[in-house]
């Protein structure tokens, strides 16, 4: 090959690449939101949402946001991991203050549990929501105690909300009521 058939070649390949890299970083697509909750007063909605890369790409990304009162808070915003939401749950304490979100996704194996205080701005522990989303989840799937782990619950010793949360059961429950539209409902 010639020098200039060589300054050719690499000059096609460095357009290539910078169309492949320009492509790639292209804005972010939002997907919409698979699970929302209003809080009790109304003011404030919370939001699993995905989004992705360009509208040509596969993989969806994870984000979890609040908003009101002319506020945009994202609280979780993950654009390494590919996700399959599988169950979510949102918390909101009665005044609407706190607000705790699990999501399960279908490639991992824990939930994830992101909490929040808005009159603080700031996020809040743990266990100081768990409770509140264990509460929704009784509250939201009744039969959240007859299966664990893919086993009857008499044969689990003692069963708990956010196991459910991680199981088959819990993700077929949640895509029948998305798809009711149950979940667009306040507090």
């Amino acid at each position: 090959m010639t020098a200039t058939g060589r300054r050719k070649y690499k000059s096609a390949w460095g357009v290539a690449a910078v169309a492949l890299l320009v492509a790639g970083c292209g804005p972010e697509v939002n997907y919409g939101a698979v699970y929302s909750r209003r809080s009790p007063d109304g003011k404030w909605t919370a939001a699993v949402s995905l989004f992705g890369i360009d509208k040509w790409a596969a993989p969806q990304r994870l984000k979890i946001l609040v908003e009101g009162g002319g506020r945009r808070i994202v609280l979780h915003k993950d654009s390494a991991s590919d996700i399959d939401v599988c169950f979510a749950e949102i918390y909101w304490s009665e005044n609407s203050q706190q607000v705790g979100v699990l999501v399960r996704n279908c490639y991992g194996r824990s939930p994830l549990i992101v909490g929040y205080d808005i009159s603080s701005n700031s996020s809040v522990p743990r266990p100081a929501i768990e409770g509140g989303i264990r509460k929704r989840i009784r509250q939201d799937y009744p039969r959240w105690r007859q299966y664990i782990w893919g086993q009857r619950s008499e044969i689990v010793e003692h069963p708990d909300e956010i196991q459910y949360a991680a199981t088959d059961e819990a993700a077929s429950a949640f895509r029948a009521r998305e798809r009711s539209g149950a979940d667009r409902r306040p507090g």
